[in-house]
């Protein structure tokens, strides 16, 4: 009984606001999603955070909005990466796909490869995607965004596989560097990004490194 209690007073807030907002995204609505994920044990978050993504992908939300949304998303694709990777995947479609400022899209990927590339090979194959589809009006966070992304996933993915031990998703994480340097020089020709040489050394240098 506490606990329907508990459940109801932590979503009052959220329905009141949502019936005056007509349904809008707003700091408030994401704030209040952030706050009540406290509340609720995992088996039950990992179904609110689907829930929660399937409304961000259907509504619109203001760029106003992004810099607290991006961060509730971060929240997101870490607590999914390992027990509902498929919400960790939908997160970065809103950041791709939705978002604006794809300057969060890049700090969120450099972050997320900072701190979980070992044991998140599908999530950075989705980053690597990601980053591969956005390289296009956003060339130089774009690429440095990789660069960061590269030196976090080199020695797990990459050099460990070329040394004998290849890990659960090598050949996924692999399959999408790839994609994204095969991409580069396709741009490159179309005269779609700008021939900076020094971005354009670093695709060159790990594409090099990578051997693939």
């Amino acid at each position: 009984m506490r606990k329907i209690l508990l459940s109801f007073f932590v979503f009052l807030p959220v329905l009141i606001f949502s019936q005056d907002s007509g349904y809008n995204i707003t700091k408030d609505w994401i704030l209040i999603k952030q706050k009540s994920r406290s509340y609720f044990e995992k088996r039950k978050l990992l179904e609110m955070d689907t829930q929660t993504l399937d409304e961000l992908d259907k509504k619109p939300f203001s760029p106003d909005v992004e810099d607290v949304l991006a961060d509730f998303l971060y929240e997101v694709i870490v607590f999914n990466k390992v027990d509902n990777v498929e919400n960790s995947i939908k997160a970065l479609d809103i950041l791709q796909n939705k978002f604006k400022d794809k300057s969060y899209l890049f700090k969120i990927s450099s972050e997320f490869a900072d701190g979980h590339a070992g044991n998140s090979p599908f999530v950075i194959a989705k980053i690597l995607l990601c980053l591969k589809n956005t390289i296009t009006g956003n060339y130089d966070q774009n690429v440095t965004a990789l660069y960061k992304v590269y030196e976090r996933i080199k020695t797990p993915y990459i050099v460990e596989a070329k040394n004998g031990t290849v890990r659960y998703g090598t050949n996924t994480v692999i399959k999408f560097l790839k994609e994204y340097l095969d991409e580069f020089p396709i741009l490159l020709k179309q005269g779609k990004i700008d021939p900076d040489p020094k971005k354009l050394d670093t695709v060159l240098r790990i594409t090099a490194e990578a051997g693939i």
